[in-house]
């Protein structure tokens, strides 16, 4: 694949997923004006805690992608593990799903510090296992399409999932407007999309084609990479949702969705950068095999990309995050969202560093790696947020991810340089991913203090602010770019269409 196609399927991903956030836009803000904060907060709460046991479709998609990716680029055959990366989700999925059936309200019930009884827990668990079963396979099958890097269905699915979600939730809301409601549009939405996605990728022939043994081989192969990826996924997703765990004991169910809307706003910026980024997993599992030097130069390129695409899409919601919150969910969720919307961004941004660090790991099945890192900043996650938390008080939510960020994107620099590619250069990797993010940063400090946000009262007037940001942001970004030969080489590669085998690393 040239660079040309792989940013052809970034572009499809960024295109799809802004199918996604456009929904999101629409249902979040409705939802809550028909809801309330409080409902939206029981709902929220529910879901982070189902969250740790999404490892299974994601685990499994990631093995799937990295296993088909490189059987393809091998000249081999994937249909075994295509049926059985489906299988065991669905497997999975089910035993998963009764284990959270039983222990999830009394889990639910322990974190909760508003008195919602076991059986209205009990309630959202059962309306929740529907969806959280299909999303499951849902994410398997992308993974599958991923794999082939046809990510025209991956985009599909994507705005099939977008479409879905706002038809059932919006009409489940209305018909129930509380927490149970929301709960069951979100299943429907998810039922609906793996009912369509399972025809998109359907192929009636495969397991025959494939035979016992050969799904029985296929099966090992992918349990062997998602064993260490599961590690990742569970620790990694736990100190993503410690906050709201934190929350649930600490402060009212309307805080807890004040936090709800403003990670949503934060996820789905992050999100836009992740979509344009992921294509580089398959890509990576497909350049296994190529020389070191080769694989180097382009994971320097990937990284300056990354990171100079994330300062662009996250410092706006940073310096604009009061009236982006005010405009799209009312003066009442931005009254305590805003700053944590602005502090959960930082976060994510500061996060980013790491992303092609992460994919070029799992590209080469370097899970234990992998694991191990995402177990350290899992804890860190918790001890900075809990200090940070009981020290601060609720609004400091945010705060202990954003600095487990910065010590996970030190790491995983540290382990580049010294085991990964030992012939590296701190100037070189310094270039490549914190040079973006610091130039990306100290925009957003210099216009946070000098934008007055009192006077963005419309849409248009934050359309205008945020293209004055974006547009201020990558001329830093290349501004610092253009000061080192590496810059120089990346602009010209990324921008200019030059190939990464004549983009100089050094």
């Amino acid at each position: 694949m040239t660079a040309s196609n792989l940013a052809v399927n970034s572009r499809r991903n960024v295109a799809s997923f802004t199918v996604a956030i456009a929904a999101q836009f629409v249902v979040v803000p409705l939802v809550i004006a028909e809801i309330g904060l409080t409902a939206f907060g029981y709902a929220g709460l529910v879901l982070a805690v189902w969250a740790p046991l999404a490892l299974i479709g994601t685990v499994i998609g990631q093995a799937a992608t990295r296993e088909i990716s490189a059987a393809l680029a091998a000249g081999g055959a994937a249909n075994a593990l295509q049926s059985s990366a489906l299988a065991l989700c669905a497997a999975g999925g089910a035993l998963a799903a009764l284990f959270f059936v039983a222990v999830g309200p009394f889990v639910l019930e322990w974190l909760d510090s508003s008195g919602v009884s076991r059986t209205d827990w009990s309630n959202f668990v059962l309306a929740s296992v529907p969806g959280w079963f299909c999303q499951q396979l849902v994410v398997v099958m992308q993974g599958v399409a991923s794999a082939r890097q046809d990510f025209r269905l991956v985009a599909k699915m994507s705005i099939a999932t977008a479409v879905f979600s706002v038809i059932c939730t919006l009409g489940a809301v209305y018909l129930l407007p509380d927490a149970l409601g929301y709960l069951l549009g979100v299943s429907a939405g998810f039922v609906l999309t793996s009912i369509l996605s399972g025809f998109m990728v359907r192929d009636p022939a495969a397991y025959s084609r494939s035979g016992r043994r050969s799904l029985a081989v296929a099966a090992r192969s992918l349990l062997g990479f998602g064993r260490w990826q599961s590690v990742y996924h569970v620790t990694g997703t736990i100190g993503n949702q410690v906050d709201k765990y934190l929350l649930a004991s600490l402060a009212s169910p309307a805080v807890i969705g004040q936090f709800n809307a403003a990670n949503r706003l934060q996820e789905a910026a992050y999100m836009v950068v992740m979509k344009a980024a992921e294509v580089l997993f398959p890509r990576f599992g497909s350049k296994s095999m190529e020389e070191p030097q080769e694989r180097f130069r382009f994971f320097l390129l990937a990284s300056w990309a990354v990171t100079s695409l994330s300062g662009v899409v996250l410092a706006p919601v940073i310096i604009l995050a009061e009236p982006l919150m005010r405009l799209w969910a009312g003066a009442e969720t931005a009254a305590g969202g805003a700053a944590l919307l602005q502090v959960l961004t930082v976060g994510g941004l500061v996060g980013c560093g790491s992303t092609v660090f992460t994919y070029y790991m799992m590209g080469m099945g370097e899970t234990r790696t992998l694991a191990a890192i995402a177990t350290l900043y899992s804890v860190l996650t918790v001890v900075f947020s809990v200090a940070a938390m009981f020290a601060l008080g609720p609004m400091a939510a945010g705060l202990g991810l954003a600095l487990a960020s910065v010590v996970r994107v030190a790491v995983s620099m540290l382990w580049t340089k010294f085991r990964t590619f030992p012939g590296s250069s701190w100037r070189q990797l310094l270039a490549s991913t914190v040079l973006p993010l610091v130039a990306s940063l100290l925009v957003c400090l210099v216009l946070t203090g000098l934008v007055d946000r009192a006077d963005i009262g419309s849409w248009w007037h934050l359309v205008l602010a945020g293209f004055i940001v974006v547009a201020s942001v990558a001329a830093a970004v290349l501004l610092a770019s253009v000061l080192s030969g590496f810059g120089r080489s990346a602009i010209k590669a990324v921008l200019g269409g030059m190939g990464v085998s004549r983009f100089r690393a050094a």
